[in-house]
């Protein structure tokens, strides 16, 4: 929904778009409006977060645009050239699911959990190391 606020506000007011775990939302060629949000978008994405890779592959061809930043087993964001990719098999999305209820070592074992997508998680990996939260976690 930030991204279709951002295609609508006016480019000249808008700063900046910043979203967390977003799907891709484009097909096609980008239009100017795309283009000229696209340098003011930031996306992050965790890696096992199986949103960003959809729509699959099969439901036809959709890309991410803006920059991306993934965050890194190191506890870190970096910026990447090769946005995520869009799920190549639909049997992950299933699969993804069946993970919330797996066993802690088999779930860690599988490309995407859905349990990567709610916001603590992105909240947990913004949080600086050491800082405490006024929840006290």
């Amino acid at each position: 929904m930030a991204v279709l606020f951002g295609l609508t506000e006016s480019h000249e007011r808008l700063r900046a778009v910043y979203t967390f775990g977003k799907p891709m939302v484009v097909s096609g060629p980008l239009e100017a409006s795309t283009e000229a949000l696209g340098r003011r978008l930031f996306r992050h994405v965790l890696a096992r977060d199986p949103v960003p890779a959809l729509p699959p592959a099969a439901w036809g061809t959709y890309a991410h645009f803006g920059r991306e930043y993934r965050y890194s087993s190191s506890g870190e964001w970096h910026f990447t050239d090769e946005p995520t990719a869009s799920m190549a098999n639909l049997r992950d999305i299933p699969r993804s699911l069946l993970a919330l209820v797996t066993a802690r070592s088999r779930r860690e074992s599988t490309r995407y959990a859905i349990d990567a997508h709610p916001p603590h998680g992105y909240l947990d990996a913004l949080r600086p190391a050491g800082r405490v939260t006024e929840f006290g976690d």
